[in-house]
């Protein structure tokens, strides 16, 4: 009889674990790539309350979201940038090596409702892929998931999404075949 009870309470303990388990997996199923994670870098972390800072005082209408390549335009690419963007009020949400999960932290950490842009120029996901924190699909999700935040946000914001670079010149490179395989993924979406 003891026997009994005891084989009894371990099945309904068993099968409230695997209930937990099977109820709580979606939560596992989401990817590096959707999860918003910051950096700790000094620099990063500087760069990101400049950006908040920015958009304190309002007054942007472009929006250019993405890793080295849009960063890049607050150097090297200066002189163009002023040229062909300055007159269009944008902000440069570009950061060095991030990934799409740091945008879409940056994004829950910026005060968007203090502009209303126009449009919005995203271009990530060569990180993702290069430093194989992501699968090529993983890395799509991630740029559905910003897409889908700055439509939320933004529900008249124009939005173009730029292919992701490819990371070598020799089309042999791994990297770079992953990152071809992802530009059919991306254009589904």
């Amino acid at each position: 009889m003891k026997v009994m009870k005891i084989t009894k309470s371990l099945q309904i303990v068993s099968l409230g674990f695997w209930a937990v388990f099977i109820l709580a997996s979606p939560l596992y199923a989401q990817s590096v790539a959707t999860t918003p994670t910051d950096r700790k870098d000094e620099w990063w972390v500087k760069r990101h309350a400049d950006n908040v800072a920015q958009m304190e005082k309002g007054d942007i209408s472009l929006l250019m979201i993405g890793d080295s390549i849009t960063h890049g335009w607050d150097n090297k690419g200066k002189t163009v940038w002023d040229s062909y963007y300055g007159h269009r009020k944008p902000i440069n949400l570009g950061f060095s090596g991030d990934r799409t999960e740091h945008v879409l932290w940056r994004l829950e950490h910026l005060p968007l409702d203090k502009i209303s842009p126009k449009a919005a120029v995203l271009m990530i996901g060569t990180n993702n892929i290069g430093h194989n924190s992501s699968s090529p699909k993983d890395a799509a999700d991630g740029i559905k998931a910003i897409v889908e935040k700055l439509e939320k946000q933004y529900p008249a914001l124009k939005i173009i999404v730029l292919n992701v670079f490819p990371r070598d010149n020799k089309s042999e490179d791994n990297n770079r075949k992953k990152l071809m395989k992802s530009i059919p993924i991306y254009q589904n979406y």
